[in-house]
């Protein structure tokens, strides 16, 4: 689990450093959340999110992209192991709380 969260850390700072990079030369952006139940549907992250996104001008657009499970099929064909395979699909309550607090509407 640690290197799974130094991973995430790792890509969540480039994620950061880059949209900062983005702002500073006004190059037009869009940001795709992927909300996945107990990885990114927490209250506090999608709060900091918002903070964070409020910070950058020159993003037009924001879209909540809902994890789901369409690719289970592909990974056990080819006997590879779908490491999500016990997460579940956000609920339609879980989907409307993240649009709220990213401001989707």
């Amino acid at each position: 689990m640690e290197n799974t969260y130094i991973f995430y850390h790792f890509i969540v700072k480039n994620t950061i450093e880059f949209a900062k990079y983005l702002n500073k030369n006004n190059k037009k952006t869009w940001i795709r959340y992927v909300l996945v139940p107990g990885y990114t549907n927490n209250l506090s992250d999608l709060e900091n999110t918002r903070s964070f996104i409020d910070t950058l001008p020159n993003v037009e657009k924001i879209e909540l992209l809902p994890y789901h499970k369409l690719g289970i099929t592909k990974y056990n064909n080819l006997g590879i192991d779908y490491k999500l395979k016990d997460v579940t699909v956000p609920t339609n309550e879980e989907i409307d709380i993240a649009k709220a607090y990213l401001k989707i509407n």
